[in-house]
């Protein structure tokens, strides 16, 4: 991630989040009301776009997923996609051709996860984004679902624990410019290790059929 991108932030992101000029990081999640209102819509078996962005704004990825079913208490959902890309490493987790990713989003907290399970039904762990709530929306090809990533994930198999991208959090003008929101960021990372601890949603291990 090249530091210099960040400064188009607060022009990118301003369609999902103003950039953050509050002292209270919770201030920084507040849910956005379009997004929450179409979040009922997200039933098993409906037909989802994801999109990636990264921190400027810029799309890092689109592709199709289903809404599974599995039981986890609002507001999050699961969406099931399969990884299509080269094999990934990721710290201690490798992505390979044919994973299925269940992936959880809420449009109400900072981060999302997703669970990897190989085609024999395997776990192999969990790979967790630190972003901005997950936006909603409704356009002439269906339902579109946005994260936009906030440096740091999380990575978690029965191998290892790693935390990614920290230097790039720390070489970005982030810390300076908006320090509430590199607090939240960091504050984000220890709420998700503390609920993987416990296997508390949304890191609650996937259904596996």
């Amino acid at each position: 991630m090249l530091p210099g991108a960040f400064p188009e932030i607060h022009i990118m992101c301003a369609r999902f989040r103003p950039f953050p000029t509050a002292d209270d990081p919770a201030m920084l999640w507040t849910p956005d009301p379009e997004s929450v209102a179409l979040w009922d819509e997200l039933v098993p078996g409906v037909a989802v776009t994801v999109v990636k962005r990264r921190i400027d704004g810029s799309e890092a990825a689109r592709y199709p997923a289903t809404v599974g079913e599995d039981g986890l208490p609002g507001p999050w959902r699961t969406l099931l996609a399969t990884w299509v890309l080269p094999e990934t490493v990721q710290g201690s987790l490798t992505f390979s051709p044919g994973d299925s990713l269940h992936e959880r989003f809420s449009p109400e907290h900072p981060f999302d996860t997703f669970g990897v399970v190989t085609p024999n039904g395997r776990f192999k762990g969990w790979y967790a984004n630190v972003t901005w709530p997950a936006f909603l929306e409704r356009t002439d090809a269906g339902l579109e679902l946005t994260w936009q990533d906030l440096y740091l994930d999380l990575v978690l198999t029965d191998e290892a624990v790693d935390i990614l991208d920290e230097d790039e959090l720390a070489a970005s003008p982030l810390p300076s410019s908006c320090p509430a929101l590199t607090e939240a960021i960091h504050a984000a990372i220890e709420t998700m290790l503390n609920l993987a601890r416990t296997n508390d949603t949304p890191f609650v291990p996937p259904a596996i059929r």
